[in-house]
């Protein structure tokens, strides 16, 4: 990248050409109403991070903000920081215009929230991951850089964007930051005059000041008129970091926002030596690639590959090849070609029969695109298979700072300790996204907000997958519930005095949940013969069998055919997934007809259970939550009470705590669930899950205690819902040298299961409380040729060449068990 001009042009990518420089003589045209924003979007280029998606297109060589409705949008520079020195300067330059309304030009309004637009530098430092600089936008937080810009009336600001985080807010950030909210260090003590509407040339230059701190400087041009602001003494730590365009508009309506071109870097020879590149940070156009590798009866490996691209490539086309193991890089071109789907943004590759490229690398080029293609191994089916289970990622919690204090993604620290593993195959459970994480729902643009929220899990987890099969399943928060019964696939309407989520169905369209599925589980297997599609409001399914290793797997979605009890069970009253009416037993809340798997699944998991796949002795069962509801409440409470519960230290414990009725939990409906683990003890399967947060295993009951299979949930990676397995009543059968939540139980639906280990939220005295204390962490599931099995939960913060897992753990399964 030139040091002296950097232009905002447009992407190779997009396949357009634009001048070196482009100067910012007119305002965006409006697009036209009746096209769609999936349409509309243009990739800012892969040395640009968007916050949102949705919030930032292109226009030629400019880059444009077109959504207002959230303040302080941001655009990453991903390629390039701000590395003060104490001898030089530097500087930065660009252009600047509104687009959009100008009523708030009016020279005698002075609305409180006062518009800008410019550049944020210093975000984070040396010590804080640069994708999580990245995510800096909306709210001042610690290590969240300074602002330079200047204000729709021309006046130029600098603001300490690092100030104490206010609210101790744990779910999405605060939507309602202004102009009043922010510490302005410096302003240029007059607006331009009324007839200066911009364009404005914004110029930002930084020099060592005195004692050891740097002035910034501010200075914004509007034809011949000239104003200038400058911060003294601003401490290294604020200015050392990232840098990305800003756009904040005080009216919130959709298309507003701010246009930027011509940014120019230390176009002074003494100015090029403060900032650094880093070229290895560019993402994209293949964000990521996901794939599976599945044994048929005749023993040939099946691929299924997807390539993920950012909005703005429906329609173009991608081509795969792949390399022998023995062959280096030299490649078998024109394995398969695939049109990029216009709303999931994802490419497909079936080959039916890749033996013979086994341990060799696979390539996935844009056509007509002169980036490198993205490339990864397919890795050989093992003897002995090493599988990593994860779930729940959240990714901010009682957000205080931009750095780990405060923002838990990407988390590398669990990858890190995820690859020491070096696993064969990943399992992703659910809930990759959370609908309101960071970012409320955007109503309007749905898919593109999935897209912003889907595209942090393709950062943090892509290079686990690049290497490495993965089953990427979706759960109910992936598809923007909170809780998820399914009921077939129906559209999920408010009817009889409940709210949609209750009386069943998917509040998406079958469009979007299709859109969505494709990005997670379009690398599976073909969908089973049993199970017809589409289903409900056009929703396809995805149950499959899978082969890997000494691995038999079968993936269902225990969410998509499932009933309501708000709708099967009207006496109860239940609503969120609990009982509200007074004296209601759970345990008589069975419904004979209501449904879990539902019957075409039934079907599947009954062929499955009675087949025997030589190769493949351990049978595994992938689903999104366990047969039985593994949580206690104190007496009387909902799971509202969660996150508001005490965390105990090692000798704590709550004397009210009672198993939990939760229907979101597959312990209901007790007939169905019966019938699920029955046929599970029939295949002597193995239950990998997810949902729940809480690690545990358990062994299902068919008859009575410990007649059943074991189900396996490994702890979240991040979450706000620490639940746990602490109840007041003895186990009629407790383990011996156990602790007393162990041992021989019935849920609140009168299901009999054994807890073996549980990882319960325990206060731990390590740094981030608000992480640790909650347990987070991963699954690694061992097996060998034989079928028997090695079952770990790992603490998040726990390094595995040196520390142990959970306690409870490891436990571990005959072939037959």
């Amino acid at each position: 990248m030139n040091l002296r001009a950097f232009q905002l042009r447009a992407p190779r990518a997009v396949g357009l050409v634009v001048a070196a420089a482009i100067a910012c003589t007119a305002l965006l045209a409006p697009r036209a109403a009746a096209q769609s924003a999936l349409e509309s979007i243009e990739w800012l280029g892969a040395e640009w991070y968007a916050n949102r998606v949705q919030d930032w297109t292109r226009d030629g060589g400019a880059i444009v903000c077109r959504d207002s409705r959230l303040p302080i949008r941001t655009a990453h520079l991903l390629t390039r920081r701000i590395a003060p020195r104490q001898d030089g300067f530097a500087e930065i330059a660009l252009t600047i215009g509104l687009v959009g309304s100008r009523a708030d030009w009016n020279p005698d309004a002075r609305p409180k929230d006062r518009s800008f637009a410019g550049v944020l530098i210093g975000a984070g430092s040396d010590e804080v991951d640069y994708r999580l600089s990245a995510l800096v936008q909306q709210v001042p937080a610690p290590d969240g850089g300074i602002l330079v810009v200047v204000s729709d009336r021309g006046e130029p600001l600098v603001i300490d964007f690092s100030t104490d985080a206010k609210g101790g807010f744990s779910w999405t950030l605060p939507t309602k930051t202004t102009l009043a909210d922010l510490a302005v260090l410096a302003r240029g003590g007059s607006e331009m005059p009324p007839a200066c509407t911009g364009p404005f040339d914004l110029s930002v230059r930084v020099v060592p000041g005195t004692d050891g701190g740097f002035d910034v400087e501010a200075t914004v041009r509007c034809g011949d008129d000239v104003r200038k602001a400058v911060a003294r003494g601003i401490d290294r730590t604020l200015i050392e970091g990232a840098i990305a365009l800003v756009s904040h508009r005080a009216e919130r309506k959709r298309g507003d926002g701010w246009r930027f071109d011509a940014l120019r870097f230390g176009e002074h020879a003494a100015s090029a030596s403060w900032f650094t590149d880093h070229p290895d940070r560019a993402w994209g156009p293949v964000l990521a690639c996901t794939y599976t590798l599945d044994r048929g009866d005749d023993g040939a490996h099946a691929l299924a590959l997807v390539a993920h691209f950012p909005p703005g490539f429906g329609g173009h086309t991608a081509s795969l090849s792949l390399a022998r193991p023995e062959g280096g890089d030299e490649t078998v071109p024109g394995i398969a070609e695939s049109n990029i789907d216009p709303e999931s943004f994802t490419a497909h590759f079936r080959v039916p029969q890749v033996d013979a490229f086994l341990g060799g690398r696979y390539f996935v080029s844009l056509q007509g695109n002169a980036a490198a293609p993205f490339t990864g191994r397919l890795r050989p089916p093992p003897a002995h298979l090493t599988l990593a289970a994860l779930s729940c990622v959240k990714h901010i919690v009682a957000m205080t700072a931009w750095n780990r204090q405060g923002v838990w993604f990407p988390h590398e620290d669990l990858t890190d300790h995820v690859l020491r593993h070096d696993p064969d195959m990943l399992f992703f459970a659910g809930d990759q996204l959370y609908e309101g994480d960071i970012s409320g729902v955007d109503q309007q643009e749905l898919l593109l907000d999935y897209h912003t929220k889907f595209q942090r899990w393709l950062w943090s987890f892509g290079e686990l997958c690049r290497d490495r099969p993965a089953v990427i399943i979706p759960d109910d928060h992936d598809v923007f519930h909170g809780n998820l019964w399914g009921a077939g696939g129906i559209a999920a309407q408010a009817r009889d005095g409940l709210s949609a989520q209750d009386a069943g169905g998917y509040k998406l369209t079958g469009r979007i949940v299709n859109a969505i599925h494709r990005t997670q589980v379009g690398n599976l297997p073909s969908r089973a013969p049993e199970v017809d599609a589409p289903i409900g409001q056009g929703i396809e399914p995805y149950s499959c069998r899978l082969r890997f290793g000494p691995a038999d797997f079968l993936v269902l979605a225990d969410r998509m055919w499932k009933d309501s009890a708000s709708v099967m069970v009207p006496d109860g009253r239940c609503v969120n997934g609990f009982f509200k009416a007074e004296g209601f037993d759970p345990r008589a809340a069975d419904r004979s007809d209501a449904r879990l798997l539902g019957d075409a699944q039934e079907r599947l998991l009954a062929r499955w259970s009675s087949e025997r796949d030589g190769a493949g002795p351990r049978k595994i069962l992938l689903s999104q939550s366990p047969f039985a509801a593994v949580h206690t409440l104190p007496a009387g409470r909902d799971d509202s009470v969660v996150p508001s519960l005490e965390i105990y230290g090692p000798d704590g414990y709550p004397e009210d705590d009672e198993p939990s009725a939760d229907t979101d939990t597959n312990g209901w409906p007790q007939s169905a669930r019966a019938r699920a683990v029955a046929l599970l003890a029939r295949a002597h399967a193995l239950h990998l899950a997810g949902d729940q947060h809480l690690g545990s295993l358990i062994q299902y009951g068919v008859d009575g205690f410990r007649d059943g299979p074991f189900a396996f949930t490994p702890p979240a990676i991040a979450n706000t819902w620490p639940r746990r397995w602490m109840p007041r009543a003895r186990p009629g059968n407790g383990l011996e040298g156990g602790q007393r939540w162990l041992g021989d139980f019935t849920d609140a639906f009168g299901n009999p299961i054994t807890v073996w280990a549980v990882t319960n939220p325990r206060s731990r005295g390590i740094e981030p409380r608000r992480l640790i204390d909650l347990s987070p962490g991963y699954g690694i599931i061992r097996v060998d040729r034989e079928g028997a099995c090695r079952l770990e939960a790992w603490p998040r913060w726990a390094d595995p060449l040196r520390d142990a897992p959970f306690e409870g753990w490891p436990h571990r399964l005959g072939p037959l068990e």
